[in-house]
């Protein structure tokens, strides 16, 4: 055994090694590396030199710029390194955006030959001439900057230079430049909006904003124009109901102003009014104020919406992801609070709390007296208490975030408090933390004791809120304390942002060649679904199941109106895939979680009826029946009814199929046997629990087509069953239809 002395000898000689060897080794390494730069360097002078207007040079000229820039990082900082490297990074964007564009047009010539559409062809041209403008705008760049001269001043005095031919490739044919991008574009499938140009003016309760963008691919974009006016539309709304003349010649003015911003960008634009508006008496002459000065439809978007599209603006700049989390949207009159579980939706309430709606409600523009403000807020935990819940057992949000004018007054009057002095437009805002419950109850208690005149001399206050920031304040507070939670964070920005993501989207639907409307409806809530974690494969075969049994129903004219409706077939077969998504909230009522879920889910190429309808057939998959006691189902126009009536029967005959969720069903036949209906469960082994569960579901199936429904299981391919008496069938009696077709029964 060696002794602790000998031990001690032995480290000691070890340290000394080290501490002779390790210097020898790091420089042997810094001038490997030093050499290695110094090769690069010259490969890429010589790629400099070379480079014109050709993508596939170009090209290679990044992904040498890319591999010098990596190993000048390894050498550490230096002098005036620091400028250098960010040259090669300006480089390596300029370059990247013009080989974007190559591979997106090399891909469109792809899809050009594939398709029939004439639209794929003008896409293409208007993309080639992007392709141009920016090869000859990247190979001037590098000429006006001195490329060579500023990669050689990577190279550290002393480093021995070997000599390198470039690899630059030569010119090839265009067949071959356009195999070798589309084999360097398989992930660039995203590209195909290049360019394009999507302008978003939010008419809100207090201001006006306009959002003007060109997008580099449908993740990333560059702001062309971003601009706010005040207008004050809920500007005594809360006794009129209705918009006052004045605020609505601010806001048209305004949204004209930013109309022919958007004119000069050449960038087309779109209005969208949220909740001043919404709920206006006389919403109908604004619009029509707004189209006659500037030729915008103004498109009222719902309370769903505004809150579904301020979370997806959230979801872009925070994780969301995990656990239970919460978004925020205070507007001038009302207040949107959108709960999720793992990045899903699954609570969406509005309530009319906005900060001018408030403000006028209580007299909180001057000094606020005790008893005043104690009415404030009980009002406000009243409405609160109505409308969102308490945490439950997923215990308070881990994450608060809030949009909207209140949430950055919040920043910049925190920021001010502390010394610093930020704009509420300053990119500066996105780095400050969250603020805490009792930081906001300090700001509440200095602001509301003080009258207009003193809180417009208030650092980090601006003046067109200074009237209405103890209301907006307030409510954060209160909502703080209703959720549990010690800090809440502000994202500059809001529903704007997630207008644009809508805008996108659609453009996206529309450029696609190839898929249906059908299949990319389905594929949006398969997509949902996903992200709910869903039960991929009883989900999937109730999906197969439903659908195989709208067509045999179809094909035997039993269900009357069946297929009148468009995309009735998709619906079922969405229904079908996220029937059970609701489970990630709880079990027992899991089929009203799911209904919630869908209605809140943000689904691109849904329209809203579509999406309520879809909603509805979730809702109604298990239990109760679709019924006119039911306000939800109430609410639908009668064809609408009639839909989630039809498409529900079939769903829960098909998920009742699969009801041990062992997939022992895999197919179903169907035939008419005088008044009855008679189905035939094709399965590979015992299904007599499929079917029975079956049966006990069929009860909207047999008051939707008038006949008794007998459902039987058949092991192995279908055999043809005679007529008459079948062995092991089992029979639903009909029940009596109720007022609209909608049926009565209880638990299933």
């Amino acid at each position: 055994m060696v002794s602790k002395a000998e031990r001690a000898r032995v480290q000691k000689l070890v340290r000394h090694v080290r501490a002779d060897v390790q210097p020898a080794a790091e420089a042997a390494v810094l001038a490997a590396t030093g050499q290695r730069l110094a090769s690069l360097v010259e490969e890429s002078v010589g790629a400099v030199r070379l480079a014109t207007t050709d993508a596939l040079h170009l090209h290679t000229l990044r992904i040498l710029l890319k591999r010098t820039r990596y190993t000048a990082e390894l050498l550490g900082p230096g002098d005036g390194s620091e400028q250098r490297l960010r040259w090669l990074i300006e480089a390596q964007k300029r370059l990247g955006e013009a080989n974007d564009v190559a591979t997106l047009v090399t891909r469109l010539r792809g899809v050009e030959q594939r398709s029939t559409n004439p639209q794929i062809a003008h896409i293409r041209q208007r993309f080639e001439s992007l392709e141009l403008r920016r090869l000859a705008s990247a190979a001037a760049w590098l000429k006006e900057t001195d490329a060579e001269h500023r990669l050689r001043a990577l190279v550290p005095r002393g480093a021995p230079i070997e000599s390198k031919p470039s690899t630059v490739t030569p010119v090839a044919s265009e067949p071959a430049q356009r195999a070798d991008r589309e084999a360097s574009g398989n992930e660039q499938s995203n590209l195909f909006l290049a360019g394009e140009r999507f302008g978003v003016v939010d008419v809100g309760s207090n201001g006006i904003r306009l959002l003007a963008v060109e997008l580099i691919d449908d993740h990333s974009l560059t702001v062309l124009a971003e601009e706010r006016a005040t207008a004050r539309l809920a500007q005594g709304q809360g006794k009129s109901k209705s918009l006052c003349t004045e605020a609505m010649a601010r806001a048209v003015e305004a949204i004209h102003r930013f109309k022919l911003r958007c004119d000069a960008l050449k960038c087309p634009v779109r209005a969208f009014a949220t909740a001043a508006v919404r709920d206006a008496s006389n919403r109908s002459d604004f619009v029509s104020l707004v189209k006659d000065r500037t030729g915008l439809d103004v498109s009222l978007i719902s309370a769903l919406d505004e809150g579904r599209y301020t979370y997806a603006a959230v979801a872009r700049r925070h994780d969301l992801s995990h656990g239970l989390c919460a978004v925020v949207d205070i507007g001038g009159g009302s207040l949107e609070v959108v709960l999720s579980i793992d990045g899903v939706i699954v609570q969406n309430s509005s309530m009319p709390l906005g900060a001018v709606r408030l403000t006028e409600a209580f007299d909180s523009a001057d000094m606020l007296n005790e008893q005043s403000f104690k009415n404030l807020t009980r009002h406000i935990d009243r409405e609160l208490s109505e409308n969102v819940p308490t945490p439950g057992s997923h215990g308070a949000p881990h994450m608060v975030v809030g949009c909207g004018g209140t949430f950055t007054t919040m920043l910049t009057l925190g920021a001010a408090m502390r010394g610093v002095i930020i704009e509420r437009n300053s990119p500066a805002l996105r780095t400050l933390g969250p603020v805490t419950r009792p930081q906001l109850r300090d700001v509440i208690t200095r602001l509301r004791t003080m009258s207009l005149a003193e809180r417009l001399r208030v650092p980090g206050l601006p003046a067109d809120r200074a009237d209405i920031i103890v209301a907006g304040l307030t409510v954060i507070e209160r909502l703080m304390k209703h959720l549990g939670v010690a800090q809440i964070h502000a994202n500059p920005g809001g529903v704007r942002e997630g207008l644009l993501t809508r805008l996108i989207r659609e453009r996206t639907s529309e450029l696609d060649p190839h898929a249906s409307r059908d299949e990319r409806l389905v594929a949006s809530a398969r997509a949902f679904a996903e992200a709910c974690r869903y039960e991929r494969g009883h989900s999937e075969r109730v999906a197969s199941l439903a659908v195989r049994l709208y067509d045999r129903l179809h094909a035997m004219e039993v269900l009357p109106r069946l297929g009148s409706e468009p995309h009735e077939r998709a619906i079922l077969e969405a229904a079908a895939v996220l029937h059970d998504v609701g489970i990630m909230v709880e079990y027992a009522r899991h089929h009203k979680h799911s209904a919630t879920m869908v209605r809140h889910a943000d689904l691109p190429g849904w329209d809203a009826r579509m999406q309520e309808v879809l909603a509805q057939v979730c809702r109604y998959h298990r239990r109760k029946a679709p019924s006119p006691k039911h306000n939800t189902f109430a609410s639908l126009p009668d064809r609408d009814q009639a839909l989630v009536l039809r498409l529900s029967a079939l769903l829960r005959v098909a998920d009742g199929l699969d009801r041990s969720h062992a997939a022992v069903v895999h197919d179903v036949r169907a035939r008419r046997d005088g008044r009855r209906i008679v189905i035939h469960a094709v399965a590979d082994a015992d299904a007599t629990t499929e079917v029975r569960a079956a049966a006990g579901k069929a009860d909207v199936l047999e008051t939707v087509t008038g006949r008794n429904v007998v459902i039987r299981p058949v092991l192995g391919p279908m055999v043809p069953a005679p007529i008459g008496p079948l062995q092991g069938e089992i029979i639903v009696r009909t029940s009596p239809a109720i007022t609209n077709g909608a049926t009565g029964h209880g638990h299933r």
